[in-house]
């Protein structure tokens, strides 16, 4: 078997080792042990270091000892059903094909097995790597893994009882469908080129991902994240799916950049969630559940924000926020607006002037109408505030204004302000007029 044309690394193989290479005429060739030289090795728990294999099966076998790869390469790894009961750990290696995982686990067909540490260090993977229905007992952390583009990564059904770092990587396809992560999943400084598809996966620890960056799809849908969720300083270049999900703790997205789409619609979300981010594609909320503080507050919205059939439980808040179109209704909102419940007014006043704007350039007319309303009441007991004088004009506004036909801008509420000040100045002509004739 050939190994195919591999991958430039930054740790090229010896050249010079003894031991390992033999003159053929033709230059330096290393040498290739054979099949059993190498199982036994592994059994006896030695390094494999700078070998290059074509092809090395590990399947349906218990291994004992550490399984410990340096600078090795090589073209397809195989460990279908495989026990690993000590630390599996690769470093600065190059390797075509990794296949771990089995699809079909009917009958005595038996998964891989990790009851150790499973580290990669500087490994590059060229094709695939394959660890569908794995299980890993023990931590995972990856650091400087690169792959091509095309590259997929497989995790389909895996369980990962301990957590799962990814560090500085260049990744392809990311699959994690139906995976169960018990612990924490942490990502930092990851770039992935390919799709990321979470269907129906299971996050039973905290997610954290810190500034990363995803040049394809980001797919997480129908899944549960059980503790909290971090997504800090990320990239995501194209449509952001976190829809029909549960999120059981607080969500924060923070200083993100979603340059497409970003989709929650249907998710639930059981305590506070914080998008502190800037979107430059449509964001759509609906029929999303939030029971906690929806924090919109300085996010950045340069496109379409649609909360359009969403359940409030809990409170939202909006001030300070940028968006060019609001998609929502007044009734959606008025009891839920975290700012209705404190005494900072002038906080009142830009939050509902907000709303009035969003409402003006969605044409919704009787929305605007009543956060005017709201904004002009928040802006009365400001002046209120502001001396003996602002106290007598927010007085007057009470009485001439708020008892009768409120601050409103629809037409009918100014036609009825115009009939109250025209009554009253009728009413105040005719005493002053009534009491200059009893005097003549």
């Amino acid at each position: 078997a050939k190994v195919a044309p591999m991958l430039q690394i930054h740790h090229p193989l010896p050249t010079s080792s003894p031991s390992k290479w033999m003159d053929t005429g033709k230059g330096p060739t290393q040498y290739l042990p054979s099949q059993s030289q190498i199982l036994k090795w592994i059994t006896d728990g030695k390094v494999l270091e700078n070998l290059e294999i074509p092809y090395l099966d590990l399947s349906n076998q218990v291994w004992e000892a550490p399984f410990y790869l340096e600078n090795c390469r090589i073209g397809t790894l195989r460990a279908q059903g495989a026990i690993f009961k000590k630390e599996v750990r690769w470093n600065k290696c190059r390797i075509q094909n990794i296949n771990f995982g089995k699809q079909d686990l009917s009958g005595d067909r038996k998964i891989t097995l990790f009851e150790g540490a499973f580290r990669l260090n500087n490994v590059e993977i060229e094709e695939k790597a394959d660890f569908q229905n794995c299980q890993f007992l023990g931590p995972i952390g990856w650091s400087y893994v690169n792959t091509p583009e095309k590259t997929v990564i497989t995790f389909f059904g895996a369980d990962f009882k301990r957590g799962m770092g990814v560090r500085s990587s260049k990744l392809g396809n990311l699959d994690l469908r139906e995976a169960t992560f018990f612990h924490t999943l942490y990502w930092d400084n990851l770039e992935l080129f390919g799709p990321c598809n979470g269907w129906k996966t299971n996050f039973g620890g905290k997610v954290s991902m810190d500034s990363s960056t995803f040049h394809n799809k980001f797919l997480v849908l129908n899944s549960k994240f059980e503790k909290e969720v971090s997504v800090l300083n990320c990239t995501f270049s194209q449509i952001g799916y976190w829809g029909e999900s549960q999120f059981l703790e607080k969500a924060e997205f923070l200083e993100n950049r979603f340059l497409s789409e970003a989709l929650f619609q249907g998710s639930h979300f059981h305590k506070n969630c914080i998008f502190a981010s800037i979107f430059k594609g449509e964001v759509y909320f609906r029929k999303g559940c939030f029971q906690g503080l929806l924090d919109f507050s300085t996010s950045i919205f340069e496109s379409k924000l649609s909360l359009e059939g969403i359940q409030l439980e809990g409170k939202i808040r909006f001030s300070p926020i940028q968006v060019l179109s609001l998609k929502t209704h007044w009734k959606d909102l008025e009891s839920h607006l975290l700012v209705k419940d404190t005494q900072d007014y002038a906080l009142q006043m830009e939050e509902y002037s907000f709303l009035k704007e969003a409402f003006q350039k969605e044409k919704k007319y009787i929305d605007m109408d009543k956060a005017y309303l709201a904004y002009r009441r928040a802006r009365r007991k400001v002046i209120s505030q502001e001396g003996i004088l602002g106290k007598v004009q927010a007085g007057m506004e009470i009485l001439l204004l708020d008892f009768t036909s409120g601050y409103g801008i629809l037409p009918f509420r100014l036609a009825l302000s115009a009939l109250v000040i025209i009554i009253s100045f009728s009413l105040l002509f005719f005493f002053c007029f009534s009491h200059a004739i009893h005097h003549i």
